[in-house]
């Protein structure tokens, strides 16, 4: 428990100026209210008319939209000369079954608009559990909400995070969720993935 306390506090500070970039894109993008003006800027422009024609979100839409029309997924081939195709086309159609029912495309469309807009986008793969009698699970591909909730291993180098050794993804929840999760012998601290910290 300490260790993934102290791993989660390095993890925050790492990416600290990070956050605080991403989180003045999504001001400066967002689509219902882009904030382009800063606060001295504003201040010195006091009475008169500070407009904001919106240039970034047209470009946020094409790399979005071409990503739609060319939907990325996931597709096995055989790794060496020992790999074998059935088994490769097996796993094609297992993979496209995991995607259909978790409805991967809305989770890859967000974290590509995501990455667009301030430069990194989360895909979760979480275990569901099919029959508790059994212990059968099904992998399900998820989206992220807010790209800000993740944090992964500081020391991780490569740039699609593939190096990681451990990371967090925070949830937020009401207090009666969170009671609710409890009572069903989950520690919703640790279990499922989930992180819950206090801010």
């Amino acid at each position: 428990h300490q260790q993934a306390l102290e791993r989660y506090k390095d993890a925050r500070e790492y990416m600290r100026e990070n956050h605080e970039r991403m989180r003045e894109d999504l001001r400066f993008s967002n689509p219902a209210d882009p904030k382009q003006w800063d606060s001295s800027a504003l201040d010195v422009r006091k009475g008169r008319p500070c407009l904001t024609f919106d240039r970034t979100n047209q470009f946020v839409a094409q790399v979005v939209n071409d990503a739609r029309q060319n939907k990325p997924g996931i597709h096995t081939i055989p790794a060496n000369s020992q790999g074998n195709n059935d088994v490769a086309t097996t796993l094609d159609g297992v993979i496209r079954h995991i995607e259909y029912v978790s409805r991967a495309a809305i989770a890859y469309d967000w974290a590509i608009e995501c990455a667009a807009r301030v430069g990194l986008g989360w895909i979760r793969l979480v275990p569901q559990v099919m029959r508790a009698d059994t212990n059968e699970q099904e992998i399900r591909i998820l989206r992220v909400v807010d790209p800000l909730s993740v944090v992964i291993d500081p020391d991780c180098t490569e740039p699609d995070g593939n190096g990681a050794m451990w990371g967090f993804a925070e949830t937020i929840m009401s207090m009666q969720a969170f009671s609710s999760v409890e009572a069903q012998g989950v520690n919703p601290v640790v279990g499922r993935a989930k992180r819950l910290v206090p801010r």
